[in-house]
């Protein structure tokens, strides 16, 4: 029985997703680096995913085609473990250790120092440093320190890891000697298929299996974790979402118009008045003062302010514009179309 499933092959395959994220804005500012980091991550995780379904609860050979993968190191064609997949068989001879095993000690090395020497650099010339940043827009420097992280980080973990692997197969199988070729490959075509209780009861084992095929989905979401909530990666997925909500034919709540939403009603109404030249451009002119008096020169003056105070006090306008019989405005200026102008004397 397998502790681990489903949890594993569900974490192997969200591994295999997230890390693929960040690989768009990676491959427009080419960094090679990383881009090869996400390929190895994303395919070593497929294989970790197939596997641990495939080869759940048995040790069949049913896929050789997938599991048909020679090393010169390999003592025969491959093995296949119950709970864990197929695994090239690997026969400790002293070739091993710089054909193979030696390899992710010495790049971890080198990622590391690369690392030490660009954080030295930069803090030794800032000024230089960001005018490198300002002239490359694909990098820039909350990018660049996350690239850095990650270094730092893989240093951290994978020399310990891979050293401690080297140790697991000395203790576990010891070291072979190199005689021949065909010693070494002697029944190559031979497939060793390998009970789950059997290699279970080794405790070396069971910790060499366990944290190789673990260390895979760590480094996807790790690497996940450094980028893929960045700013590049958070429009992205507003982007994504967007395209994702016009093919359902939903609006999101900030794209509908600002009439909907009380407090820019009268600045979606502003600007659209503006922009519009369909209506007629005049200047009302201002209503005339508050009736105070009656004593006027004649009866008719009187009567006809009367009239005109009753109607402003009744609400009507003290006038109306029809169109086609609008009042002349050339002797008024106005900046907008419906700002009233000043009284101008006659």
């Amino acid at each position: 029985m397998d502790p681990s499933y489903p949890a594993f092959p569900i974490l192997s395959f969200l591994g295999f997703v997230l890390v693929l994220v960040p690989l768009p804005w990676h491959l427009q500012a080419w960094n090679s680096g990383t881009c090869l980091f996400i390929f190895w991550t994303a395919i070593a995780s497929l294989n970790l995913f197939v596997n641990s379904v495939v080869w759940h609860g048995n040790a069949l050979n049913t896929a050789p085609i997938w599991c048909d993968i020679s090393y010169v190191v390999s003592g025969h064609r491959f093995d296949i473990y119950e709970d864990i997949g197929c695994q090239p068989a690997i026969y400790t001879t002293p070739f091993t250790f710089p054909l193979l095993l030696c390899w992710p000690i010495v790049i971890g090395l080198v990622s590391g120092v690369y690392c030490a020497m660009s954080l030295y650099a930069f803090n030794k010339r800032r000024a230089q440093f960001v005018e490198f940043m300002s002239a490359h827009s694909a990098l820039t420097i909350t990018r660049y320190f996350r690239l850095m992280a990650i270094a730092m980080t893989d240093l951290l973990c994978s020399v310990p890891i891979s050293a401690y692997g080297i140790y697991l197969n000395i203790v576990d199988g010891g070291i072979n000697p190199w005689i021949s070729w065909d010693d070494t490959h002697f029944q190559f075509w031979r497939v060793d298929q390998v009970p789950a209780a059997f290699w279970r009861a080794s405790r070396d084992t069971v910790i060499s299996f366990e944290l190789a095929r673990w260390l895979i989905p760590f480094c996807a979401f790790m690497f996940f974790a450094f980028f893929g909530f960045a700013a590049e990666a958070r429009a992205y997925y507003a982007r994504l979402l967007n395209k994702v909500l016009n093919l359902l034919g939903v609006t999101r709540a900030d794209k509908l118009p600002h009439s909907l939403f009380g407090s820019k009603a009268g600045q979606s109404l502003s600007s659209s008045s503006k922009s519009s030249h369909a209506l007629p451009t005049f200047c009302p002119r201002p209503p005339p003062p508050p009736f105070t008096s009656l004593s006027f020169g004649s009866e008719s003056n009187a009567s006809y302010d009367l009239d005109k105070a009753s109607s402003i006090e009744s609400g009507a306008p003290p006038y109306e514009v029809r169109l086609g019989e609008l009042p002349d405005t050339s002797s008024t200026s106005c900046s907008e179309p419906s700002t009233p102008c000043g009284h101008h004397a006659a």
